[in-house]
């Protein structure tokens, strides 16, 4: 935005609201929006686009970090102007990928937990997206579902001694509790890969992901041509044009791991 000739104090406020995960919270925080009209509204993640959606009827949206636009009920179409008063930026990650730089680093496990909430739109999307490409890389896959940060820790627990490894897609409810996640992946020797990179610097061993300031940059050049005067329903939804492999080689090393050169001289950050 400030690249775009909006400087915070002088021709634009930011007014930052944090649902801290939760459903409701995030419902209050598009009804306190839809009251006070300002210029332009920008939720990020599914579950809060999908709540400030359902009640901002008529001032601009642009959202961003949504994984499925279009299944979240978001817009219409990947590729076309929705003729609403929404647009945004989406990151359907690259499921494909993590299972396949997975099994090049851990070629023996058999098993992956997938951790998840039933009730994110955009997890679900993820998840069966890593159900199907699982099989292809010789991998089985069994459920730990939560329907709130509270049943992180028990449903990480219950993968141990079912599961070689744990998958955390990019999911709002794990995440926000992603460090009991990792106290039970690390007291049981349980290598996790994650959809952000976010994930791999507080522990898990690999992401490949859209990266989180290239899209930031992007929500920010949408959002400079709706408070100039364009209209979101007739700008198409964006995605990122380039992912990034990160690798934690820390933790990799702590779980008895190499990791094979081929993913080093690809990866955009090694922590």
């Amino acid at each position: 935005m400030t690249q775009s000739g909006f400087i915070e104090g002088t021709n634009v406020k930011y007014l930052v609201e944090n649902a801290q995960g939760q459903v409701n919270n995030a419902r209050a925080i598009a009804e306190k929006f839809d009251s006070e009209k300002p210029d332009l509204i920008v939720p990020l993640t599914t579950p809060n686009s999908q709540a400030m959606v359902k009640v901002v009827k008529d001032r601009p949206v642009v959202f961003g970090m949504v994984t499925d636009p279009v299944q979240a009920g978001l817009v219409p179409s990947y590729d076309k102007p929705s003729g609403t008063n929404v647009t945004g930026v989406y990151n359907f990650n690259p499921v494909e990928q993590q299972f396949d730089d997975f099994h090049l680093m851990v070629p023996a496990a058999k098993t992956v937990g997938l951790l998840f909430n039933t009730s994110e739109d955009n997890s679900v999307v993820l998840i069966n997206k890593g159900k199907a490409e699982a099989p292809k890389v010789g991998l089985k896959t069994i459920d730990a579902t939560v329907a709130s940060s509270n049943d992180v820790l028990n449903a990480a627990q219950s993968l141990v001694g079912r599961a070689d490894a744990i998958y955390v897609p990019q999911d709002n409810t794990v995440v926000s509790a992603f460090d009991a996640v990792m106290k039970v992946a690390n007291a049981n020797k349980l290598p996790v890969f994650a959809g952000a990179p976010e994930q791999v610097q507080a522990g898990a061993i690999l992401t490949v992901a859209y990266s989180q300031e290239d899209m930031g940059i992007q929500i920010g050049k949408l959002m400079a041509q709706v408070l100039r005067g364009a209209n979101p329903g007739s700008l198409a939804p964006q995605q990122p044009d380039k992912t990034e492999l990160d690798l934690n080689k820390k933790a990799a090393g702590q779980l008895g791991l190499t990791i094979p050169d081929t993913l080093l001289k690809q990866a955009a950050q090694v922590y």
